[in-house]
């Protein structure tokens, strides 16, 4: 197994606000609620069964609970102009581990005063939407560690995402890209010490549909793919195959609760991970692993 720095985290943070962008009506989104103004909220926790970044093992035992906070702004907005929108966001992540995953790790003394607490992420970032439909964004991330299980890392990303959903009606794929370039520390598998920085790419579709309609509750199925690739050989550690996760999704908006308190909806995933050979040495040598996920969320 590769030493604790060389572990990873979550690089789906900077693309929360881009994906609600891109695909407003997909399942799974939040629907608009009476907010018109300049500033949008949202916030959530999700309890997984393991949590795996990029196809790196993190944690697979214990209680895992994850709440997040996104906030955005609304600088611009246009539809039928070729520049149709400009949003900006800030925003944090969290991961709590009943394990006490490597905590006190990099202190000195061997103690920390808040072992549950493995992760603190935050970013900020731009997003670009082009004639509605494409997006195109750019986030700095920071990966921190109140139980000083890991070094800081800090990365770019840059993110792509289409709405095709006026072409491909029900058969729309709702792809989207993110390239993740590292420059302080690294969360890949390149450097025992967990310092060469590296470069990763990310490929996401999520078809899906209505699959029960219901003025309250209605309940929507969608099916998101990601593939995540090395783009250097430090970050998979020679390998450029990471992982592929896949799986089923039933979001469950809770129509029950005002507009005035925002959109809520609840969430429940399986996701089947394939890992890369170095990948999956993390994972116990164990090239297969499945993860149950229950969420709720919450925007305005």
């Amino acid at each position: 197994m590769q030493p604790l720095q060389s572990l990873a985290r979550p690089a789906w943070v900077a693309g929360l606000v881009l994906a609600a962008t891109v695909w407003p009506g997909a399942p799974g989104a939040l629907a608009a609620g009476p907010n018109t103004g300049k500033l949008s909220l949202t916030g959530g926790a999700d309890i997984t069964t393991a949590y795996f970044f990029r196809g790196l093992l993190q944690e697979r035992d214990g209680v895992i609970v994850q709440p997040y906070a996104d906030l955005g702004f609304n600088l611009y907005d246009a539809p039928e102009d070729i520049l149709s929108g400009v949003t900006a966001n800030i925003g944090t992540w969290n991961s709590f581990h009943s394990k006490h995953t490597g905590a006190g790790a990099q202190n000195a003394s061997g103690n920390s005063t808040m072992d549950i607490w493995y992760e603190m992420d935050w970013y900020a970032g731009g997003t670009f939407e082009l004639m509605d439909a494409l997006s195109l964004g750019a986030s700095w991330v920071a990966y921190t560690y109140p139980n000083q299980a890991l070094k800081t890392v800090q990365e770019v990303d840059l993110t792509m995402g289409l709405d095709d959903s006026d072409w491909l009606g029900s058969w729309a794929l709702h792809p989207s890209t993110t390239f993740a370039i590292e420059y302080e520390n690294t969360g890949g598998l390149g450097g025992a010490s967990g310092t060469e920085s590296g470069a990763y790419f990310q490929l996401d579709i999520a078809p899906g549909m209505r699959l029960i309609e219901d003025p309250v509750m209605p309940i929507d199925l969608s099916f998101p793919v990601s593939v995540g690739l090395a783009l250097d050989g430090n970050y998979y550690n020679g390998d450029i195959f990471g992982f592929a996760k896949y799986g089923p999704q039933l979001t469950v908006p809770i129509g029950f609760i005002p507009e005035d308190y925002g959109s809520w909806a609840m969430t429940a995933a399986v996701s089947f991970y394939s890992l890369g050979t170095n990948a999956r040495a993390l994972n116990k040598g164990e090239n297969f692993w499945t993860v149950g996920t229950w969420g709720i969320s919450m925007a305005y």
